[in-house]
């Protein structure tokens, strides 16, 4: 009940589809997929205005909303998300997933807190995402102290395997 959620994408334009998917998940589900399956919710119920939310029967909310302008991250300050979703990461700048990250919190002890991206090679952005993930990325990259890693064919791989957890000190 108390799960808040936040979907973005950079343009408002691009959520409809978002939207749609969400509704045919949540309350209206598919029979004819090729995966059939039932609506998850059918009570959700689903707002557009001011900003799209979804509602469960449970209280638990789902916002969809946008960043398109550089400043937008404002209009979450003071809110709390435990689950924060970047759909097409490189088109977002780097401010504006920093600002609301930050937002990343909860009041309810015990709710999993979260942040997760898509996004495809390229885009605006694709430069700071990689900078910021290249330890996972680059097969370049260097973590002082470790060895490097490579296949069993000996080609170069990123020191950071897929889902490893690194702490890394920024400054001094």
């Amino acid at each position: 009940r108390d799960l808040r959620m936040l979907i973005l994408r950079r343009r408002s334009v691009d959520l409809d589809d978002l939207i749609d998917k969400a509704k045919k998940i949540y309350r209206d589900g598919d029979p004819a997929s090729p995966r059939p399956y039932g609506g998850v919710a059918a009570e959700t119920v689903f707002v557009a205005s001011p900003a799209h939310t979804a509602t469960f029967p449970s209280g638990a909310r789902v916002r969809f909303d946008h960043c398109q302008n550089i400043d937008d991250w404002e209009k979450y300050q003071g809110q709390e998300y435990s689950i924060i979703v970047f759909e097409e990461l490189t088109q977002f700048l780097e401010k504006q997933y920093l600002e609301v990250k930050s937002r990343l919190r909860s009041s309810s002890p015990g709710l999993p807190r979260k942040v997760r991206a898509t996004t495809n090679p390229g885009g605006r952005g694709a430069e700071w995402v990689f900078r910021r993930w290249r330890f996972w990325l680059d097969p370049e990259a260097e973590i002082p102290g470790r060895a490097p890693r490579y296949t069993a064919e000996g080609k170069p791989l990123p020191p950071a395997a897929p889902g490893e957890v690194l702490w890394i000190r920024r400054g001094s």
